[in-house]
């Protein structure tokens, strides 16, 4: 009997999980390792885990006082931004650095990110920069350009890809989960199934967008957030992308229904490189009483349509960004001083 093939939009999210042994879920052979290829060597201290309040994702510096990681992972069921933290390393040693401004509302951290919170992993949308509370990362990780992040996750660019996951292993000896890093082996944005190829192809076109890509990394549970190194024919190592879930394939044959993994979903770079720095530079707003002076002014000028209430939602957020918008700057969405500030000196 012939057997018959569909793709559904059906997907398995890698994010926010409590620190148990899982089962890889990989393409092939399982190239994961504890060993970490020389040229990603000195960007370990870069990696690390970001702790959402009921579980874990990986998250890489993207500054000294901000982390990059899949949007889904600041979700969860008892999430609460003044739980979440991220750990990173650094010779030897592990810190651990709070997210910073979650104090008007104990469940929203200072974030950026493509998809609302309530969006999970499914489309181009799914990362987020989160701002720390102090500038304690050790290793900002190198950033492919805009352009440059585009051509490698179409696979228009020669080279080899590489994801480096941050994950808790319980120790044989001392019975405690361990901080570790494990690289994915060498990988690609290629399918190597070429009757899979044109079915990926329409399904980023219809669905997913340009900025999604299909790669072959290996994963686990909790990698979701991971960077995904690319290493170009001359040498150079850069950040493209960022894994954020799994792509299933549904088999029919005869009455029964199988599925198997048949890749892993990245989210490019390219659409937050320019929100970076404004991120690093917003300190946010930590009262009441300037939430709601910023809110007056944002409605007296007509970008909030909700009510002054002194609580940062969805209304508000998106009051911000239009007014963001409407003066150059760069969208965050962020209840931050320095939109206040702005407001201020406009009513001059």
């Amino acid at each position: 009997m012939r057997l018959s093939f569909l793709c559904v939009s059906v997907m398995a999210i890698l994010g926010a999980i409590l620190p148990l042994s899982v089962q890889a879920d990989v393409i092939g052979k399982d190239d994961r390792s504890t060993h970490i290829p020389e040229h990603l060597q000195e960007f370990t201290r870069g990696v690390g885990l970001f702790f959402n309040g009921s579980g874990v994702c990986t998250a890489f510096c993207v500054s000294n006082n901000a982390v990059a990681t899949a949007a889904h992972c600041l979700e969860g069921k008892h999430t609460k931004a003044s739980d979440m933290e991220f750990v990173g390393f650094s010779d030897g040693y592990k810190y651990a650095i709070p997210v910073d401004g979650f104090e008007i509302d104990s469940r929203k951290p200072t974030a950026v990110y493509g998809n609302s919170h309530k969006a999970t992993g499914n489309d181009a949308g799914d990362w987020a920069l989160l701002r720390l509370k102090w500038p304690r990362c050790e290793k900002v990780l190198p950033l492919a350009s805009a352009a440059e992040a585009r051509a490698v996750i179409n696979g228009k660019t020669p080279g080899t890809a590489t994801m480096l996951s941050a994950y808790l292993e319980k120790s044989k000896k001392t019975k405690k989960y361990e901080l570790l890093l494990k690289s994915s082996g060498n990988c690609n944005f290629q399918r190597d199934d070429a009757s899979l190829r044109k079915i990926h192809a329409n399904m980023i076109k219809s669905k997913y967008g340009s900025n999604v890509a299909y790669h072959s990394c290996d994963s686990v549970k909790g990698t979701s957030g991971s960077p995904i190194f690319f290493q170009t024919k001359d040498g150079a190592v850069s950040v493209v992308a960022i894994n954020f879930g799994i792509h299933y394939l549904r088999r029919y044959q005869g009455k029964k229904t199988k599925w198997r993994s048949t890749a892993n979903l990245a989210v490019g770079i390219s659409p937050f490189l320019d929100k970076i720095s404004a991120i690093s530079q917003s300190i946010p707003i930590i009262n009441e009483k300037d939430l709601r002076e910023l809110q007056t002014r944002l409605k007296g000028r007509g970008f909030l349509k909700g009510n002054v209430d002194g609580k940062y939602g969805p209304q508000t957020r998106a009051a911000i960004m239009s007014f963001e918008r409407e003066n150059n700057l760069s969208e965050l969405g962020i209840a931050s001083l320095r939109v206040l500030y702005i407001l201020r000196s406009q009513s001059l």
